[in-house]
């Protein structure tokens, strides 16, 4: 519950003074409307600039008292979200070093938490290892090791247990979702945007009805369906940019293509054909799905998953068995449509282009002398870098003795770490805080076998009892 708090949080703008989104976690009943979208995080590793973004309806339903038998119920109607290009003439160098820097450092903190839980996971297993090594060496605990163990696998085993009911049987309907982007040119506007009319994941049974599942020697069955999912991409297009709020909202809803009103399915084609003629038609509304240009038209699409329990899937068996049925698609990109995707790609990049002064790595293959030779320069660089990396790294992750909610680092130390982050790639980031791990694992495993061979020592060490007999006043030594 602490991620789904984390995530309603951090991706949306909630009135904390009149709504107690604790409180309505744990009540069960999580409603909300006209929420506006955080920008800071969902665009982070964008390079765009938010215009507007609203949800409609939000609503989570969490049956705490019966989640063993009733699903986790996700509704979300009424997804907007408008983006255009940033201002490059606006950013200037060092906001461009903040954004990059920002960006990278949020993939870094990605990695981490996946290194932590993987080498948690492992350190958990290998101190099982090591308490089952140390009660096997002395009998008297061995009973109530055996105890502590089972109550711990019990205890394991109902929270995967009840954590696998939740997300077996977790429902999820989206409607109304519109994404949209839009740049002016020369005076030009042009627009592209993706449309969803719905999207539901629900859990099946075996004649593919919704319905809750236990997980018991049988496969779990989910059904995908998706209506109306279309890709527009408008050469001259009108700006809803400069509309008011609401005005915005009413239009990026009128885009939204929700099909016949009869309710029948309409193929792509007799789309396409009431599109050509709503075009030539005079006083035609620009807010409406029959304007667009479609590269991949609105259609029907229904996806069936079934997912086998490990159990099932031996041999050459698969563990997933996916269908995939599309109706009526239709897809059409034209020579000025391409042209302006790309670009729309290429300014998008210009952020990304202008970090390579900072980065250690040559923009150039090695294709002659002067290029070789700034490659061999940048791998003798990273040769040098790679164990000093590692060693901040380390320091990075252990407590300083003197204050432990601190780490060991200088400020000098996280200056050149800072530096480090920033001129090399990611990917080699990433490998260099791999192997800093695996070194304070191996690290912290010689730790763990000192400290086991000082108690087995310990234990057999020799230990001397004296006593005086009553008139004799003999000494006795007894060693055990």
């Amino acid at each position: 519950m602490d991620a789904l708090q984390g995530v309603l949080s951090d991706y949306l703008e909630i009135d904390e003074t009149n709504f107690d989104l604790n409180l309505a976690v744990w009540s069960g009943s999580i409603i909300m409307h006209d929420v506006k979208l955080k920008t800071d995080k969902l665009f982070r590793n964008f390079n765009t600039t938010f215009v507007y973004g609203s949800v409609k309806t939000l609503e989570v339903f969490i049956p705490w008292t019966a989640l063993l038998n009733s699903p986790v119920r996700i509704n979300i109607d009424g997804v907007y979200l408008q983006l255009c290009p940033l201002n490059m003439a606006a950013l200037d160098k060092e906001e461009t070093r903040k954004r990059i820097k920002s960006q990278k450092q949020e993939k870094i903190a990605f990695a981490d938490k996946f290194l932590t839980f993987h080498h948690h996971h492992d350190n958990e297993s290998d101190s099982e290892s090591d308490a089952d090594s140390d009660s096997n060496s002395d009998s008297d605990s061995d009973h109530e090791h055996t105890n502590s163990k089972k109550k711990k696998e019990k205890k394991k085993s109902w929270l995967e247990s009840w954590s696998s009911k939740i997300v077996d049987n977790l429902e999820i309907n989206l409607m109304n979702i519109h994404a949209r982007y839009e740049d002016t040119q020369h005076g030009h506007t042009y627009s592209a945007g993706m449309t969803l009319k719905s999207f539901v994941l629900a859990t099946c049974d075996e004649n593919w009805q919704s319905t809750f599942v236990a997980r018991i020697d049988e496969a779990i069955r989910k059904m995908v369906k998706v209506e109306n999912f279309g890709v527009y991409w408008n050469m001259h297009s009108e700006s809803l940019g400069a509309l008011p709020f609401e005005k915005w909202q009413e239009a990026m809803h009128g885009i939204i293509y929700q099909g016949n009103n009869d309710g029948s399915v309409e193929t792509s084609s007799e789309f396409l054909e009431k599109q050509a003629k709503y075009a030539a038609s005079k006083g035609a509304d620009s807010y409406s799905p029959k304007a667009m240009k479609f590269i991949l038209a609105p259609t029907n699409q229904l996806v069936v998953k079934v997912i086998h329990n490990e159990m099932e899937a031996l041999g050459d068996a698969p563990k997933y068995d996916v269908t995939v049925v599309n109706e009526h698609v239709s897809l059409a990109l034209d020579g000025l449509q391409y042209k302006q995707l790309n670009l729309t790609l290429e300014m998008i990049g210009a952020v990304e282009r202008r970090r390579q002064p900072y980065m250690y790595k040559p923009l150039t293959r090695p294709v002659d002398k002067a290029s070789a030779r700034a490659w061999w320069k940048y791998g003798v660089k990273l040769a040098i870098k790679r164990p000093r990396y590692i060693h901040l790294v380390k320091m990075s992750k252990t407590a300083n003795s003197k204050d432990p909610m601190k780490d060991c680092l200088s400020d000098r130390d996280r200056d050149e770490m800072d530096e480090l982050e920033e001129r090399l790639p990611l990917h080699t980031i990433v490998i260099f805080r791999h192997m800093a791990a695996d070194e304070m694992d191996v690290e912290a495993q010689a730790r763990k076998e000192l400290m086991r061979q000082a108690r087995q020592k310990e234990k057999k060490g020799a230990s001397a009892v004296t006593s005086f007999v009553p008139g004799q006043g003999a000494v006795v030594q007894v060693r055990s």
